[in-house]
């Protein structure tokens, strides 16, 4: 019998919101087209991370002994793309799931419907609160948190992974498109033989990406908008090349004894969300309209937080809403695109309300 190659482009992850914590939530409980996540670019998304023991034996000779294999977890970075494209079996709610119209993988944009990578973004310590046929609201929590089962099939390997936590970075540039890259940890469980032809035809979320244009993002103060510019549809505020926003979750790892592999699990423990910007430089910085003037909202700290939002998609039922309501500048680079100077902006986002930081919402 010849030997078959693993090829990577055969990749499929489902996800799943676990009801507690480690339990296998089985994603796919109505056969794939439940859980099935929409990927780009990253063709391995699954890692073993394992500690090797490296100890040093006295002997008489520098021969080496075999060293001690420590505790395992899978380490999970799923690539997507902001959509509002729901997936089947997603909206799980603290009492159960729910089959409603629209909960199935392949139907286009509903209000109210959550996005088919929500079960991994509630396990970034994020809630979801779904307003029905309204909108999808995701903002953070500090408790009470939700994790996910997640599947990888490499090809004709199964891997399971349970009680997976993790954070999120949302990249978005003009003229182009907003990723989302996942960097999940999770239990580790010996991968199975399963070939993706047992799970029939499978059914994945539609391709409901949407290009960076009319974000209408808006820096509360500080900023005197110019006058309108844009060809097609005219538009004021800042020329901004680019954003980054990092959910910015930290995990621990709890070992323990009793434990396989020797870890209980892992947990959030901190947040530190950061929200990144590059817009142009305009000449004039506090003289006349127009202009904008970071290095007085640096050097004013608490006393001139900032509120900043944008909207993606122009179409209503596929809209996405980022709201950052407390943004505190720390930190203004100077950096230059073909020849234009623009300014690299950081903010941290800070609430004097608990877990105010930011919202994210989908319609």
């Amino acid at each position: 019998m010849a030997l078959t190659p693993n090829l990577t482009r055969k990749t499929l992850v489902l996800a799943r919101r676990e009801s507690s914590y480690g339990t296998d939530a089985t994603p796919g409980y109505v056969g794939a087209n439940s859980s099935a996540m929409l990927l780009w670019d990253e063709t391995n998304p699954i890692q073993i991370d394992t500690k090797i023991l490296d100890q040093q034996v006295v002997r008489a000779s520098f021969s080496k002994y075999p060293d001690l294999v420590g505790r395992s977890l899978y380490r999970l970075k799923p690539k997507t793309m902001l959509m509002t494209t729901p997936g089947g079996g997603h909206s799980q709610s603290d009492a159960g799931w729910t089959s409603g119209t629209g909960d199935k993988a392949g139907t286009a944009a509903a209000a109210g419907v959550p996005p088919f990578f929500g079960p991994l973004l509630r396990a970034c310590a994020i809630k979801e609160t779904v307003n029905s046929s309204s909108s999808v609201v995701y903002s953070p929590v500090s408790s009470n948190f939700s994790s996910a089962t997640v599947y990888v099939w490499a090809d004709s390997l199964k891997h399971i992974s349970t009680g997976v936590y993790g954070t999120a970075t949302f990249d978005g540039r003009a003229g182009e498109g907003i990723d989302i890259m996942f960097d999940m940890q999770g239990n580790y469980a010996e991968p199975t033989q399963v070939t993706l032809a047992s799970l029939g035809t499978i059914q994945y979320p539609l391709d409901g990406k949407k290009l960076v244009e009319k974000e209408s993002l808006t820096i509360s103060s500080g900023y005197v908008a110019p006058v309108s510019h844009g060809i097609q549809t005219p538009v004021t505020g800042p020329i901004v090349r680019s954003f980054k926003f990092d959910l910015g979750v930290n995990i621990i790892e709890r070992p323990d004894m009793n434990s396989p592999y020797g870890l209980f699990g892992l947990w959030p423990t901190d947040r530190k969300p950061t929200l990144d910007l590059v817009i142009e430089v305009e000449n004039n910085l506090a003289t006349t309209s127009p202009y904008f003037n970071p290095w007085n909202i640096l050097t004013s700290g608490s006393s001139a937080l900032q509120t900043i939002t944008f909207t993606h998609g122009v179409t209503a039922a596929q809209r996405s809403e980022f709201v950052f309501s407390s943004c505190q500048l720390r930190e203004v680079q100077y950096a230059d695109d073909n020849g234009v100077r623009t300014y690299n902006l950081s903010f941290n986002l800070v609430s004097t309300n608990d877990d105010g930081d930011y919202t994210l919402r989908f319609y």
